[in-house]
């Protein structure tokens, strides 16, 4: 099934497609909470660049500047990651939709696809004392 409305931001679009599939599978689909995902800019979107830890996928990488983002999952390959609003980037190799919660320090980095929903929480690097 695919789904398409251009009407719609990309977020809610994603996760209509997986409510409809759900619902079609006869399990039951609860509405989600809308959340306040943080906005970007090309100056500000470098603010997403950092190590994160999903349970299910491990290690979540933004690499990147202002110039443009990319996404590495564990060791993986390099994707590039594009913006398609002031909230969310699409990754479009593994079919991702990537939003940021939080702010810099304690940011909150949520994945989803049609079979992928998960949340990364940023690692806190800490330098070793001199």
């Amino acid at each position: 099934m695919f789904v398409s409305n251009s009407s719609l931001s990309p977020w809610p679009l994603i996760t209509l497609q997986r409510d409809l599939v759900d619902a079609l599978a006869g399990h039951v689909v609860e509405t989600e909470k809308p959340i306040n995902f943080d906005r970007f800019d090309k100056e500000t979107r470098s603010a997403m660049v950092g190590t994160y830890t999903a349970n299910d996928l491990g290690t979540v990488q933004i690499l990147g500047d202002a110039d443009g983002l990319q996404l590495r999952i564990g060791t993986g390959l390099v994707f590039d990651a594009f913006p398609v609003s002031d909230q969310i980037l699409y990754v479009p190799e593994p079919d991702l939709w990537l939003a940021l919660r939080g702010g810099k320090a304690s940011a909150v980095l949520h994945l989803r696809s049609m079979f992928q929903d998960t949340v990364a929480r940023r690692r806190i690097e800490t330098q070793p004392p001199d």
